[in-house]
């Protein structure tokens, strides 16, 4: 096989990812964390000669140390580099690069799943409360609180939210049709506020709609009919997880983790949150199933007798 640089191969195997329908987004992870191995091994850039015979069990070991020690990356985060080196290694090994298939000599550290950051009862009822809502003019109010109502009472993430339609919308019979990740459709039911929410919002866009240069096409937009983008929905949202909760580090995904948690505490079934969250694999669901310490105190001081 005549000599390839780094950056012809990575760019073959994230276009071979693509035609699987992964996300933009976890491809462009996938290309951080080859980014980042290639470069512990001494590579400057992209353009230098692909050599994969001078990479063995030694490379994998000498990376992950690093990654542990000296980054103070979590086990988390270096369970999923090691899986995106799995699957570039297979992809070698498969398209005859690589004599041996070294994703063999990569495992992936354990660790213990936590219960994901998530909002209480009594802070999501003060969520929805116009001093915490953001925005600067009415119309903003309006549409970042059907945002926010649309986000907890359907368990989209962010970037399902921010690529709906209108016509994704049915208010008459409270149903968002998502297409979420792998191009799957699924539908997700609205609750009553949420539907409320949403029809002030359409109606006030309606109102706009002679008088905006933009098309509304999105579902959520400027006030001049342009689209309010993922980027900006995320600093909205972020902002009003802020204002209830005070976390720095808490992300606008806490409200998906809401939606599930409460569900799930609730009562619901955990192949039925499956299907509403969209997880191809109901291993994934059953990260809600771990009780955080706070709400079993809450519990048993409930419960118990004394």
């Amino acid at each position: 096989m005549p000599a390839e640089s780094i950056g012809s191969v990575l760019g073959e195997f994230l276009t071979h990812l693509k035609r699987r329908n992964i996300s933009s987004n976890t491809l462009n992870a996938y290309r951080k964390d080859l980014a980042l191995f290639f470069e512990s091994l001494g590579y400057k850039n992209f353009e230098a000669e692909f050599e994969p015979g001078k990479i063995g069990p030694d490379s994998f070991r000498v990376y992950f140390t690093r990654l542990g020690a000296v980054a103070e990356q979590s086990s988390r985060t270096l369970s999923r580099r090691a899986s995106t080196l799995r699957q570039f290694f297979k992809f070698l090994y498969r398209t005859e690069r690589s004599a041996e298939d070294l994703s063999l000599y990569i495992s992936s550290p354990k660790f213990v799943r936590k219960p994901p950051k998530s909002l209480n009862e009594q802070q999501v009822e003060k969520l929805f409360d116009d001093l915490i809502v953001p925005g600067d003019t009415s119309f903003e109010k309006i549409r970042n609180r059907a945002i926010l109502e649309l986000f907890y009472s359907s368990g989209l993430r962010l970037g399902e939210l921010s690529a709906l339609k209108r016509e994704n919308v049915d208010l008459e019979q409270r149903w968002v049709q998502v297409l979420g990740k792998g191009g799957k459709v699924r539908g997700v039911p609205l609750t009553g506020k949420a539907a409320s929410a949403m029809e002030e919002y359409l109606s006030t866009c309606e109102k706009l709609k002679a008088k905006a240069s933009g098309k509304f096409e999105s579902l959520f937009c400027k006030e001049d009919g342009t689209v309010f983008s993922r980027r900006g929905i995320a600093r909205m949202v972020k902002q009003a997880l802020l204002n209830v909760d005070g976390r720095p580090d808490i992300s606008p995904h806490a409200l998906r983790h809401t939606f599930a948690t409460h569900l799930y505490r609730r009562g619901i079934d955990l192949r039925s949150l499956q299907e509403l969250l969209g997880h191809s694999k109901i291993s994934t669901t059953q990260i809600y199933t771990a009780v955080d310490p706070d709400w079993l105190k809450e519990q048993h001081k409930k419960f118990s007798r004394r």
